[in-house]
């Protein structure tokens, strides 16, 4: 025999699990675009190089930052 409260159902998800899953997506934004902005800062500084390497025109270095 089930109990009153088993037959009711689960009771609702308290409001800290709810707030704890937001803070995990925006944890897991906010490292991504930290990754972002460490990736552009890596090829900023080897744009000098590229450029010397390849031999390309100061015209075709944008397309290297975009791809």
């Amino acid at each position: 025999m089930m109990g009153k409260a088993e037959q009711l159902g689960a009771p609702p998800a308290p409001a800290c699990v709810a707030a704890s899953a937001g803070a995990g997506r925006s944890h897991g934004l906010g490292t991504a675009q930290l990754l972002i902005a460490l990736d552009y800062s890596v090829v900023y500084v080897a744009l000098p190089s590229i450029d010397e390497e390849l031999r390309f025109d100061s015209a075709a270095l944008p397309w290297v930052v975009s791809a």
